[in-house]
């Protein structure tokens, strides 16, 4: 189907939901005791959302689909005040065969003591097992009593050619945990992931130079180890403790991974595992283990909370079930804050190190420092000081590999509230300091010195037009380079404030021939007070002499109708 015609459906689908809801809410009830049992034990609710977008860009190559349609459905169904069945549906133009599948259909039942899911979802076992990757399976988490109990599994990713950045396997998640205590206080878990890539979902790629018609030739060398069929098995143990009403509260996370890097390679017959985990994982030529442990504690003595932490992921952990981990790393925290009657003050201290086994030449040590006070002083006017100290530094003896640099950040935050009665209704003003001091024996002294300044705020022109200026300039001191951007925003309410248009134009330039210019203009209409309409076009014209392609512009449209149930 063509993006027009999926469209086409999308917008039916909506406009016929919407227009059989009206006709449900005009319909007389002839029974109204009926009708009253049947609303306390069956609540219906939720969201319809339908989105179209074009686009066009001259100048340029395009970046973007000429169209997209985007359906959103997201119904909750309320049982008696017990069980709540919520589910989530999501169609899109925008998928296709070379990436990982847009289109999400999941129904989510929860009850006081669990939650399940069924299709698409999203859910989490512990943050350094199974966290933040959709799933295409099902689960459920239970903790009735002292019991607690997960288990999620599905489909992480489908086969896609691509190469090392979006080429992948056919992917499968399995991941439980079992324990005792509760979720909003004390509990013990032990937690077990297991994730393996289908190797016969993708064909081995063979490298190759092949000829085109026009006789020139694809020089495009396909690395057939780019993207490898993997494997990789979890376990360990997450714990929080709760005391004293909850003013201590310390997590603990402790786990040990196996991983394959490549499971075409031989199996590895050394005998280095144990045989019971060879029967759920086969270990190969590319396979290593290796662990990991966090901890963070938060101590809340009122007006002073502390939160510290600890954090020592080996070079070898690796679990396929976190969206991004970065391993062969170490970490220290300890934040405290004190809270006084006009605001807070907060200091943060966090180091980092890598190479934990001695692996590498060089070990690269970050630190970072902060300190933050945030007032209001009377109930007009807030202000914030902050200043950041950075580092980083790898000690390499010699001068080709060594690097270092430490920056300074200091900042500052105003904003007075006036009268809602008053034509300047607030202002607001922000400046930032930043200097950085680079150790690179082959360019010794190298500085950077930065000033960035802000000015805004809110004028009332009328009772229904509100003006929003802004101007903000940035200079490089070192580069010599300054780069001014200024915004004027025009917002205004009709129709007793059921209808808000805004128009903005945004103009920034810089000493260096660069400029943009950006126009929007933007509508939402609550036409009831279940559906609305959101309507929006922008415009943008770039032009940068030293940039390839740094001559365009662009446009784009967009309208979104939302119904709720």
């Amino acid at each position: 189907m063509t993006t027009n015609g999926r469209f086409l459906v999308c917008t039916c689908i909506f406009l016929l939901a919407w227009a059989h809801e009206r006709a449900i809410a005009q319909v007389p009830d002839s029974s109204d005791r009926a009708s009253g049992f049947l609303d306390q034990a069956f609540r219906f609710s939720g969201e319809l959302t339908a989105y179209g977008e074009v686009n066009g860009i001259t100048g340029a190559p395009r970046r973007r689909d000429p169209s997209t349609a985007r359906l959103f459905f997201r119904p909750t169904l309320t049982v008696f005040d017990a069980v709540t069945l919520s589910a989530d549906l999501l169609l899109s133009t925008e998928g296709n065969s070379a990436r990982q599948d847009i289109n999400q259909i999941g129904l989510h039942p929860s009850w006081r003591w669990g939650r399940a899911h069924i299709g698409d979802f999203s859910d989490e076992i512990s943050p350094y097992t199974l966290s933040g990757i959709p799933l295409r399976g099902g689960g459920v988490i239970i903790n009735p009593g002292l019991l607690r109990f997960s288990l999620l599994g599905g489909q992480a990713r489908r086969a896609v050619y691509g190469g090392s950045e979006s080429g992948s396997y056919k992917r499968y998640v399995m991941g439980a945990s079992i324990g005792v205590g509760d979720e909003y206080a004390s509990f013990f878990d032990v937690q077990v992931l297991r994730v393996r890539d289908d190797p016969a979902s993708l064909a081995d790629p063979n490298p190759s130079v092949s000829a085109f018609e026009n006789d020139s030739l694809d020089m495009t060398y396909q690395n057939p180890y780019a993207t490898t069929p993997q494997e990789n098995l979890v376990a360990g143990i997450r714990s929080r403790t709760v005391l004293f009403d909850r003013a201590v509260t310390w997590n603990v996370e402790a786990n040990g991974s196996l991983y394959t890097r490549d499971m075409r390679l031989e199996e590895d017959t050394t005998g280095s595992v144990p045989e019971f985990v060879r029967g759920i994982f086969k270990p190969r030529l590319s396979s290593n283990a290796d662990f990991m442990v966090a901890s963070d504690m938060m101590l809340s003595f009122s007006p002073v909370s502390v939160r510290t932490g600890y954090k020592y992921i080996a070079p070898g952990y690796t679990s396929l079930g976190v969206g991004w981990l970065t391993n062969d790393q170490q970490e220290f925290l300890i934040s405290p804050m004190v809270r006084i009657p006009t605001g807070t003050i907060m200091v943060s201290w966090t180091r980092q190190n890598d190479n934990l086994l001695g692996q590498k030449r060089n070990t690269t040590v970050r630190q970072t420092a902060t300190a933050m006070v945030t007032l209001r002083p009377v109930g007009e006017w807030g202000t914030s000081f902050r200043v950041v100290y950075s580092s980083m530094d790898n000690n390499a003896p010699g001068d080709s590999a060594r690097y270092g640099f430490s920056t300074v950040v200091i900042g500052t935050s105003q904003q007075y509230s006036f009268s809602r009665q008053s034509t300047l209704r607030s202002v607001n003003f922000d400046y930032t300091y930043s200097g950085s001091l680079y150790d690179l024996p082959v360019r010794p002294d190298v500085r950077a010195v930065n000033h960035a300044v802000g000015v805004g705020g809110t004028i009332a022109a009328t009772e229904d037009i509100l003006l929003l200026p802004s101007v903000n300039m940035s200079a490089s001191i070192d580069r010599k380079t300054t780069n001014w951007s200024t915004m004027l925003t025009a917002q205004h309410r009709t129709l007793a404030n059921a209808l808000t248009s805004r128009a903005s134009v945004m103009w920034s330039f810089d000493n260096q021939q660069a400029n943009s210019l950006r126009f929007r203009l933007s509508s939402t209409w609550s036409v009831t007070q279940s559906f609305s309409v959101n309507a929006a076009v922008l415009w943008t014209r770039y032009s940068s002499p030293s940039m390839l392609y740094g001559h365009f512009t662009e446009r784009t449209a967009y309208l979104t109708l939302t119904q709720r149930l």
